[in-house]
């Protein structure tokens, strides 16, 4: 699951990564009992497309300047 989830962050925040995007789709696909190599494997990738575009403007909310990360660590 951990792998999973580092994935995900590395689509999020990388220009490309076909290694998280492959293990990400598979995943999903096995998940749904989907053939990953599939027509339905479309739909799929659609939606994980999707949830990145929403995490990766989840992400621009959050201090990424050292500065602000550290006032947030140290509430």
């Amino acid at each position: 699951m951990t792998d999973l989830v580092l994935a995900y962050l590395q689509l999020a925040t990388r220009e490309r990564s076909p290694k998280a995007w492959t293990a990400t789709v598979e995943f999903a696909c096995v998940a749904k009992g989907i053939n990953p190599h599939g027509r339905d494997a479309r739909r799929v990738e659609r939606s994980i497309t999707t949830n990145i575009a929403k995490l990766k403007k989840m992400l621009t909310t959050y201090p990424s300047v050292e500065k602000d990360v550290r006032a947030v660590i140290e509430r």
